[in-house]
């Protein structure tokens, strides 16, 4: 039932962006990564309970913990994050509308930060995969690196949309008013 819910809601999603304006590209990508790590672990549970000597089961459950936190959740604030905070100091435009517009209002998600957060999960995963057992430590190093940035970017992006844009006013302007 999970599977075929995300399937349809995933459906869903694609047919919208593609019936609409396509303006939203990245926003897209964020949304389809986050449900593919949301899904990702949905294999590996028979094969936790059916092959518990072989499956490493504590590794693979915090590779979905961690699927879960910044695979699915920070994709999905990267996206949708920013242009909510902004649509609450903002009265006259709701979320919709101000994804809708450009970059100077509401910041757009990068290609790097979607690469990063979904590399850096592909690292995370890959911890939990017995022939890579001997780099665990590199690659929960280089996948948390990599989520890092992807944060940065966020951070970034919430920064710009919780300072106020106040009008430029100073000698160049105030002499032009008299």
């Amino acid at each position: 039932m999970y599977v075929i819910g995300t399937v349809a809601l995933l459906a869903n999603v694609v047919g919208t962006y593609r019936a609409g304006d396509r303006a939203r590209t990245r926003r897209l990508a964020l949304v389809l990564g986050a449900y593919l790590w949301l899904a990702f672990p949905v294999p590996w549970a028979p094969l936790v309970l059916l092959f518990p000597e072989t499956v490493p089961g504590a590794a693979i459950e915090l590779a979905a913990i961690d699927g879960l936190v910044f695979g699915w959740m920070l994709q999905l604030a990267m996206a949708f994050l920013p242009a909510v905070v902004v649509s609450l100091g903002n009265e006259t435009q709701d979320v919709v509308s101000l994804l809708d517009m450009g970059v100077e209002t509401v910041g757009r998600p990068s290609w790097v930060q979607i690469a990063s957060v979904n590399v850096g999960m592909l690292a995370l995963w890959g911890t939990a995969v017995p022939p890579l057992a001997g780099l665990t430590d590199p690659l929960t190093l280089v996948g948390y690196l990599l989520i890092a940035v992807a944060w940065a970017f966020l951070v970034a992006d919430l920064w710009t949309a919780l300072t106020p844009r106040a009008p430029v006013t100073g000698p160049a302007t105030e002499s032009l008013s008299e």
